[in-house]
């Protein structure tokens, strides 16, 4: 269930709360014969607009606490790359240990022209992995810049300078 669909039910709730607000919050034993005054229908219809309002607000926030909480973005939660936090230790020698296995080289990938595949469109997604969302789809045969990767590239059009997204290795041809 999304945020739109907490929303929509939270108005709904309020509005047919709202709509019945008479029946239900009047009591009947005020009234000597039997006889309770109605609402005229202008004033049934905008309490029931005002306390969908007021219920949608309140379904909005919570489903925004609660279902709207997006995941961080990957390129952002990467380690980058840089300096080895602490110095490398030295040896009996003098000579510096080899890096660990989990440090990063700095990379040096750089844009490189290449094509879309063929056949049907591409999926063009937020994250390398096909799980993060669909950020938009490239056309077949279409140019386009990659910074290669072992099974995702990241993606951007000719002459712009910000990225896509990531596209499957698959469902592109590098260009010489």
């Amino acid at each position: 269930m999304n945020t739109l669909s907490i929303v929509v039910v939270a108005f709904v709730i309020g509005a047919v709360l709202s709509w019945f607000a008479d029946r239900i919050f009047v009591r009947r034993s005020g009234y000597r014969d039997g006889f309770r005054p109605r609402r005229p229908l202008s004033s049934k219809v905008l309490s029931a607009v005002i306390g969908g309002i007021v219920l949608g607000v309140i379904g909005a926030i919570i489903g925004t606490l609660t279902v709207g909480r997006r995941r961080p973005d990957p390129a952002a939660t990467r380690p980058s790359a840089g300096p080895p936090p602490a110095s490398p230790s030295r040896g009996a020698a003098g000579s510096t240990a080899p890096p660990a296995a989990g440090a990063r080289a700095p990379e040096t990938r750089e844009w490189q022209p290449a094509r879309t595949v063929d056949d049907g469109r591409t999926n063009v997604r937020q994250g390398p992995t096909t799980q993060d969302k669909r950020v938009t789809m490239l056309l077949p045969a279409q140019d386009v810049e990659v910074k290669p990767g072992p099974e995702w590239s990241q993606v951007r059009l000719p002459g712009k300078s910000q990225p896509l997204g990531y596209v499957r290795n698959d469902r592109i041809q590098r260009q010489p």
